[in-house]
């Protein structure tokens, strides 16, 4: 449970310094991640950002931002959608041009965005809830592909 937490924790935290114009701070990490729910201690927060390679560096201006390293900022996180999906996924189910994931409680909104984030083949969008993921396929009977697609991710 713990390594999952860390995961989820670390991936939420890849998404805010690579979607956030500017985090100069801890404190302003910290602030995002609690209005997200997940509250951490300075401490954790700073083994995450050293885990996941984060370099305070200066702007042109002179302030000081986090940034991910450079691969990080261009490469889809599929490594990280496939451990977040073998370790939450508990069904995938599909009908015409929707495909239903199921994940364990609470960990909806976490593997939709990781499939936001590298969106199988045929992926039009996500609909997250508590522990259950509409995904809608861009062919009108494309639901059965992309199921096959998070599948595969799972090694089915």
């Amino acid at each position: 449970m713990k390594d999952e937490q860390t995961s989820v924790r670390r991936l939420i935290l890849r998404r805010l310094l690579s979607e956030a114009q500017k985090i100069a701070s801890q404190d302003e990490l910290l602030l995002r991640l609690h209005e997200l729910g997940y509250h951490v201690t300075q401490s954790t927060l700073s083994r995450d950002l050293k885990a996941l390679g984060v370099r305070r560096i200066k702007e042109r201006g002179g302030n000081y931002i986090y940034k991910l390293p450079a691969a990080d900022q261009s490469m889809p996180v599929a490594d990280e959608l496939s451990g977040l999906m073998k370790r939450l996924v508990t069904g995938i189910d599909s009908s015409q041009n929707l495909t239903i994931v199921k994940t364990q409680a609470g960990a909806g909104s976490t593997v939709a965005a990781a499939i936001d984030r590298n969106p199988p083949p045929g992926c039009l969008a996500t609909l997250a809830g508590d522990d259950t993921i509409l995904v809608v396929a861009k062919k009108v009977n494309g639901g059965a592909d992309l199921a096959r697609e998070l599948m595969k991710i799972l090694n089915y």
